[in-house]
């Protein structure tokens, strides 16, 4: 059920203006996957939520840090 959430959420960005509302979905919503996949020891999909987040939040000091984070996965 939650690949279905965040998909809809993937839809739903078209409609949130770019700006500290849409930051903080994305922070929140990519943030939350990649947290999962990484408990789960799914190191790669975990970078990628989080490279996914940064494509439309590039400049979020946690999503670059948490990036670097993961690179060492």
């Amino acid at each position: 059920l939650a690949g279905l959430a965040l998909e809809r959420f993937r839809q739903s960005l078209v409609d949130i203006p770019i700006g500290r509302e849409r930051n903080l979905w994305t922070l929140t919503a990519f943030a939350a996957a990649s947290n999962y996949h990484f408990r789960v020891e799914d190191y790669r999909s975990a970078r990628q939520y989080i490279d996914e987040a940064l494509s439309y939040s590039p400049e979020d000091p946690y999503l670059t840090h948490r990036r670097f984070v993961l690179g060492r996965y």
